[in-house]
């Protein structure tokens, strides 16, 4: 098979009280918290990588994104997430390392990817949709992006796979 199969999943250690740690403080509710953020090998049944932030900055997205740059390119990946992280930015770097993934996203009566979308007023249906992100950097003119498992940044080749990719997919589209 040669798939590495990791699930990202995140939770909240709560804590006693103190004013002095400011980043992990929730003055108003009176504890603190930590949010632990892991990538488990299901396969191999092992921790893959874990980041640990203040649960007042916490961002499972982020997190996930900060630990699937640290993967080492060995095998091919399979990244498996809940609603938690449902964001464009983590899409983006998945596709980037030719990363296969399923993440659930929040459903349509929510504030999340799906209420703006139009959908078949079905409980069950499969659509292929082509989202196109665009956003303007500083220091250079406007990049998009193309999440589509074909495709990948078109403003600048991918950091971590040549184009002469071995799976034989294109990392980069023109």
């Amino acid at each position: 098979h040669g798939y590495q199969l990791l699930a990202a999943d995140g939770s909240k250690a709560i804590f006693p009280y103190n004013a002095r740690d400011e980043a992990a403080c929730h003055p108003k509710d009176h504890y603190n918290a930590l949010h632990l953020n892991t990538l488990y090998d299901l396969c191999s049944k092992y921790y893959v990588d874990a980041e640990i932030n203040p649960e007042t900055k916490a961002g499972e997205p982020g997190a996930a994104v900060e630990m699937i740059e640290r993967i080492s390119d060995k095998n091919p990946v399979i990244l498996v997430a809940d609603r938690g992280y449902e964001n464009y930015n983590l899409f983006a770097h998945a596709e980037e390392r030719l990363f296969d993934y399923v993440i659930r996203i929040k459903d349509r009566e929510s504030n999340g990817m799906l209420s703006g979308i139009e959908l078949p007023d079905e409980d069950e249906f499969d659509v292929e949709r082509r989202v196109i992100c665009e956003c303007q950097l500083e220091s250079e003119p406007r990049a998009r992006l193309i999440l589509s498992h074909l495709c990948s940044f078109e403003s600048e080749p991918p950091k971590h796979r040549s184009s002469n990719d071995p799976d034989g997919r294109s990392p980069h589209s023109y």
